[in-house]
């Protein structure tokens, strides 16, 4: 039947990657993507894809991408005494607040640092708790307000959480359950180098997506599987902190933000600019563009707030030291994080995404497990994700919205 109640389960579980997928391995999965309509999920060069799907609309719309530079920074005695402080004081001070509370976000960053950003972020330690609204600056509304009370979402960041979860969902009670299972995408950042666990753990999460199908059967409720991104092996490791010191420029003429895949500068001279920029395209393995230059991707900013340039490592390489390694709090995460237990012995991702789109680790897929439906297309983008689920629930998508909804009644050819 179609959705007759008007009712869907959402199971997202982002990091795995489709060359995962196979008739050995994921026998389940294999299967839904045999049997079902699916559409591949083109993506953006970024680890947080998560606003863009439930917004339906791009980052420079709904303004949700890392860091912006705050030129407007106070100086006083206690600033400038602050900026005479070791780094690595005041970061272990930000990791020990961030424990607490977790509100205080890029606590690994240093504090003559940190104060120049305002922060646009939806990261996972705000969904854990249930906090589902975008962040500073943004505008844009998200599944989650347009549904208001007939919406669930639930978060689960380890692999000892399925128990629970699959003997309670779905409960049949909403118009639209949305389950994040991040455990998966933390493990193979993790250990995608470990061939052994993670072939363990691909046949735990396929009887974990076969057990919630079949409770949807029995629910009437439709299911979506969700993955919108993958997973590339990383081996080799660039030093941008220590290649932007060699070039001597002083560090009050720029600034930077570094992920474990991207990076940004704003520069605050021209001759800061033209040195560093000089260095950075000629360094192997790394892509440079403007932030005009990135309006090919989808990320349109009027100006250069978000940075004046962002640095791309190639797939297989990453960023590191990056501005989330501090090393008291990468012992901690390792001893405390069954999934992360390998950064204990190495501090590097073994793996990551967010890179240039064109590469198979920045591919998603989404699964309709409904026969009814047919798709008119083989790619979709994020932005079509809420426009789709919306589409399906029977509502009118918000005028705001940029996307399509991508599945069709009628069987597929």
């Amino acid at each position: 039947m179609t959705n007759p109640q008007g009712r869907l389960f959402i199971c997202y579980i982002p990091g795995l990657d489709r060359r995962l997928v196979s008739a050995e391995l994921t026998p389940f999965v294999h299967s839904l993507l045999a049997d079902y309509p699916s559409v591949g999920i083109r993506t953006l060069p970024t680890t947080e894809l998560v606003p863009t799907m439930i917004a339906g609309v791009w980052p420079h719309e709904h303004q949700i991408w890392q860091v912006s530079l705050n030129d407007d920074v106070p100086k006083t005695w206690a600033t400038r005494l602050l900026e005479l402080m070791p780094d690595w004081v005041t970061t272990t001070y930000g990791c020990c607040r961030h424990l607490f509370y977790s509100d205080y976000d890029l606590a690994a960053i240093p504090w003559r640092r940190r104060r120049h950003f305002n922060q646009h972020r939806f990261k996972y330690t705000r969904r854990q708790r249930g906090d589902l609204t975008l962040d500073q600056g943004s505008q844009a509304g998200t599944l989650f307000n347009w549904l208001g009370d007939q919406v669930r979402y639930i978060f689960a960041m380890h692999f000892a959480d399925i128990p629970k979860l699959q003997a309670s969902l779905p409960t049949g009670y909403y118009a639209l359950e949305f389950l994040e299972f991040y455990a998966f995408d933390l493990l193979s950042h993790w250990n995608l180098d470990r061939p052994t666990v993670m072939r363990k753990h691909l046949y735990i999460v396929d009887n974990f997506v076969r057990t919630l199908h079949h409770r949807c059967q029995q629910k009437g409720v439709t299911m979506i599987f969700l993955v919108d991104h993958g997973q590339e092996l990383v081996q080799r490791s660039i030093n941008l902190k220590r290649k932007l010191k060699q070039t001597g420029v002083p560090l009050n003429e720029y600034h930077y933000f570094i992920e474990v895949g991207v990076a940004r500068l704003w520069f605050k001279t021209e001759p800061a600019r033209r040195e560093l920029m000089r260095v950075l395209e000629n360094t192997p393995h790394l892509y440079v563009y403007t932030w005009e230059q990135m309006h090919q991707f989808n990320v349109c900013f009027k100006d250069n707030r978000f940075g004046d340039v962002y640095l791309i490592t190639d797939h297989g390489y990453r960023f590191f030291p990056h501005d989330f390694y501090q090393p008291l709090a990468n012992f901690y995460l390792g001893l405390t994080s069954r999934e992360q237990r390998p950064r204990l012995f190495n501090p590097g991702h073994r793996a990551n995404h967010g890179h240039l789109p064109d590469h198979p680790a920045e591919e998603g897929y989404i699964v309709l497990a409904d026969p009814h439906y047919r798709v008119e297309t083989d790619w979709m983008s994020l932005i079509d994700f809420a426009p789709t689920v919306l589409d399906l629930l029977g509502r009118d998508k918000p005028d705001v919205m940029r996307g399509r909804p991508v599945f069709k009644i009628g069987k597929r050819s």
